[in-house]
């Protein structure tokens, strides 16, 4: 399991990784979702 902080920081190497490992990207919505829960938090 990778952290989220992570995966915010280095969303490149994530999808890379992913790919390789022919597992599904779900990169940019962990990273949106990320973004929206920092919005309604704040």
């Amino acid at each position: 399991m990778l952290d989220l902080k992570f995966i915010v920081e280095n969303p490149e190497v994530v999808k890379r990784a992913c790919k390789l490992k022919h597992e599904p990207d779900f990169v940019d919505e962990i990273v949106e979702q990320n973004k929206l829960r920092k919005e309604l938090v704040a």
